[in-house]
């Protein structure tokens, strides 16, 4: 639900909440679009690079576990 909001802009304030993975419905194009957008975000200092770097390893170590 992003209630007025844009995707990427929900996908950035999901992730400095503490979302370790954010999952995307719709075309390619889309998909390509909020990356790019959650890039700047990191380059403006909006996401730190370290957080996300917390939640890759988080992942990793899931992915590790469940096999």
């Amino acid at each position: 639900v992003t209630r007025g909001r844009t995707v990427s802009r929900v996908a950035g304030l999901a992730l400095r909440a503490g979302v370790d993975l954010v999952l995307l419905t719709g075309s390619e194009e889309s998909s390509e679009s909020v990356f790019r957008a959650l890039l700047g975000q990191v380059s403006d200092g909006a996401v730190s690079a370290a957080s996300l770097r917390r939640s890759y390893d988080r992942v990793l170590a899931l992915k590790r576990d469940l096999g």
